[in-house]
């Protein structure tokens, strides 16, 4: 019985693991979801997460940040449908044009300029894993092994 339960607490481990580094290479985490492609906008900034607000947020914007995660399309959801997140508003008024690879290079305010409260944090839905997510996902997978 106790090796069964070393395994699962192992997997989980794996799991967790390849999730946060997941988090922490794309700078970006979809957060209160009831799956790992929704939840509540977070960005990573000078080493602190924090929430994006839904102001002037697009589909444009969204179609950065799912394909930053590995996806290849999705859907914003205004005025915190994933839970109000705590501490920094990192980024208000985003404005991407589509060509960049990370909502971190899009124009905002700057950084903690906002005029916002958490009940306007942007809750993201993406869609489409792409065949290159799938191939990182895989060889995390072997390599922990």
């Amino acid at each position: 019985m106790q090796i069964a339960v070393d395994e699962l607490t192992s997997e989980r481990h794996r799991r967790l693991y390849a999730a946060v580094a997941r988090d922490q290479k794309h700078g970006v985490r979809l957060v209160n979801g009831n799956s790992n492609n929704e939840g509540r906008l977070e960005v990573l900034h000078n080493g602190t997460w924090g929430s994006v607000c839904d102001d002037s947020f697009t589909n444009i914007d969204v179609k950065v940040v799912c394909r930053q995660l590995g996806y290849t399309n999705g859907a914003a959801l205004a005025r915190a449908p994933f839970g109000q997140g705590m501490g920094t508003v990192w980024m208000d008024d985003v404005a991407c044009n589509g060509t960049e690879t990370r909502i971190q290079d899009c124009w905002h305010n700057g950084w903690g300029v906002h005029d916002c409260s958490h009940s306007e944090d942007v809750g993201i839905r993406c869609s489409d894993y792409s065949e290159a997510l799938q191939q990182e996902i895989t060889a995390l997978k072997v390599s922990s092994l």
